[in-house]
């Protein structure tokens, strides 16, 4: 269920972050929420994050991912963004399409065939970002500090050709580096989709791809050599093979120099508006780096018998995502979740650099670590949460629900110049847990009211806690604290 009214941001990926890594947040306002503040300087600054987020982000290479046992070992490396995942294993390359929750999802197969079964796979250049897995509430299935690099290398997959993946938040890519004398006719790749249809190629040389949801297209092949410090195009084509299968036919060129050919797999145009990720969430610390929360369902890993699965079958997870502050990089990508739904509605961040991050859980095994309240409050298993994570993003500090026994979502969160934190948000349970509270009793039996909470600087207690509402709805969308504690 989505909270009326509540201020969100469509977040176009890719991610990173992957990931958010591994990717990913391109972030679009949809609406703005007018009680977030009344100063036209904050609003504006906070305006041209956003719009600098937005213009950068389709910017931000792929991320690949090493598999250390968050995904099936036939996983060696994986990116994934906005609706889609792109797994490399030693005999394929796999492309996950997200599509409408009504369709499933769609799958690309991409294989060399009567190649190198050996061919050696190694990551190139590290990126800064790192991501980190807390699902579930057993700390052994967590996985932090996860290492991600620009681009992944299948060495010597024919006799003297390489093959290097990478790409950006639009496109992918994948080299196919020959070396001097190597012959292209090895060269044979097969390409099945969802739905069988065999490949097609139209009119300007791009190869078309029939999929379930539509079409998706490889560009013409760029074809080059680099002599003397420049870039030389070479003539050349894709070349039907079979209904699957596609080679290269080349022009004349230099066979004692090295040849480039650059496919490019298009497939921001196939998205469209689907909502595999959602952004709700954003601030900035002292030095401009920029966070984001929200939802994501994008580390579905379409594979048979994996040693861990993602939260929940086909349930949203939270992510947290830190950028620099020109927004082309991330710095980290973490991921939150239980055994169902869970979205990050709003953070903040401390002086120290710790992410705060409060919103809503389904999930009866969230991740908890030194939790005021343990479990989930009651049988709708709807509960708020409240998250602190440490500056690497790798660390869950504190984690902790709250919640009665009907429903409880947190929409806003601020930290007093003491350190401790307030959450605010919807309720409709008769029992919340309060605390020397100005109102201890529901306004109303049958609808939602507002409430207030504030837990100690270290989490480990709850100061106060209170209804705030009257004998109809009422909702707590915006919160501010002043100098002197005053919420």
């Amino acid at each position: 269920m989505r909270p009326n009214n509540l201020a969100y941001l469509s977040v176009v990926c890719l991610i990173s972050v992957f990931l958010i890594t591994s990717t990913f947040f391109y972030c679009l306002v949809n609406k703005q929420n007018p009680v977030l503040t009344k100063n036209p300087n904050v609003v504006n600054k906070d305006q041209n994050i956003k719009e600098q987020v937005l213009k950068n982000y389709a910017k931000l290479p792929l991320s690949f991912e090493a598999n250390q046992g968050q995904a099936d070992p036939k996983v060696k490396f994986f990116s994934r963004g906005r609706g889609y995942s792109l797994l490399l294993s030693e005999q394929e390359t796999l492309l996950t399409l997200k599509n409408d929750a009504k369709e499933p999802n769609t799958f690309v197969r991409m294989q060399f065939l009567n190649s190198n079964p050996t061919a050696k796979i190694e990551p190139l250049n590290e990126r800064l970002g790192k991501t980190n897995y807390f699902i579930g509430n057993n700390q052994e299935n967590w996985h932090t500090n996860l290492p991600t690099y620009h681009k992944v290398k299948y060495s010597e997959v024919y006799p003297g050709i390489d093959a290097v993946y990478y790409g950006n938040q639009q496109q992918i890519e994948y080299d196919l580096i020959l070396k001097p004398g190597a012959d292209p006719k090895q060269i044979s790749i097969k390409m099945d989709a969802s739905n069988s249809a065999p490949l097609e190629i139209d009119t300007e040389g791009n190869l078309v791809i029939q999929t379930d949801q539509g079409k998706l297209l490889k560009h013409k092949p760029i074809i080059y050599q680099e002599i003397e410090g420049e870039k030389q195009i070479i003539a050349g084509n894709y070349q039907l093979q079979g209904s699957n299968l596609i080679g290269f036919e080349l022009g004349d060129y230099d066979t004692t120099k090295p040849l480039v050919i650059d496919p490019v797999f298009v497939y921001s145009t196939y998205f469209g508006t689907t909502d595999s990720e959602r952004g709700y969430g954003i601030t900035v610390d002292k030095v401009g780096n920029i966070y984001i929360t929200g939802e994501t369902i994008s580390t579905t890993f379409p594979l048979k018998n994996p040693i861990q699965t993602k939260g929940g079958d086909s349930s949203l997870e939270i992510f947290v995502t830190k950028l620099n502050s020109t927004a082309t990089e991330i710095l980290y990508s973490t991921y939150l979740a239980g055994n169902d739904t869970d979205r990050g509605f709003a953070l903040l961040v401390d002086p120290q650099g710790n992410t705060y991050v409060t919103g809503e859980t389904y999930s009866t095994d969230f991740p908890t670590v030194s939790p005021v309240q343990a479990k989930g409050g009651g049988e709708t298993n709807i509960d708020a949460f409240l998250v602190k994570i440490s500056p690497e993003g790798n660390k869950l500090l504190y984690s902790t629900y709250f919640g009665g026994s009907q429903v409880e979502r947190a929409f806003n969160i601020a930290l007093t110049a003491n350190g401790n934190i307030v959450l605010a948000g919807e309720t409709n349970s008769p029992d919340l847990p309060v605390r020397n509270a100005i109102q201890p009793k529901k306004g109303d039996n049958f609808s939602f009211d507002s409430y207030v909470v504030r837990f100690s600087p270290d989490g480990g207690s709850i100061d106060f806690s209170t209804y705030f509402g009257g004998n109809d709805l009422d909702r707590g969308h915006g919160m501010t604290i002043d100098s002197d504690g005053n919420i």
